[in-house]
């Protein structure tokens, strides 16, 4: 949630002939802990495969955590569907992490979207 100074400043910045879109967009979150900057910058390095390489196992990690908690109750077709979702899930997180992705990973993402999505 933007504050009413930052309103105001987008407001201004418009005003003064520049963009408020322009403005807007360098503040803007797609999701509350990953920045937009962070994914529009296209540098990639070393350390960038790495964190690749380290979300792509803890996303491995917390589907073999989801199959142990879903499987050891009595509701083994429930604990069915839990892993299916977790799986296709993870499935297309990795298809976008090595395919489509052609951008820079920040720790935030690693370590957010790793550990407290799923």
């Amino acid at each position: 949630a933007w504050s009413r100074a930052r309103r105001r400043d987008v407001k201004r910045g418009a005003m003064a002939g520049g963009s408020a879109a322009a403005a807007a967009a360098d503040d803007y979150r797609t999701a509350g802990f990953i920045d937009t900057a962070a994914r529009s910058d296209k540098a990639t390095n070393p350390a960038n495969e790495r964190r690749k390489v380290i979300k792509t196992f803890v996303l491995l990690g917390d589907l073999v955590l989801a199959a142990a908690l879903a499987l050891r109750g009595p509701e083994t077709a429930r604990g069915a569907v839990v892993i299916a979702n977790a799986t296709v899930f993870v499935l297309r997180l990795w298809v976008q992490i090595w395919v489509f992705w052609e951008r820079r990973v920040s720790w935030t993402e690693v370590l957010g979207e790793a550990f407290f999505i799923i």
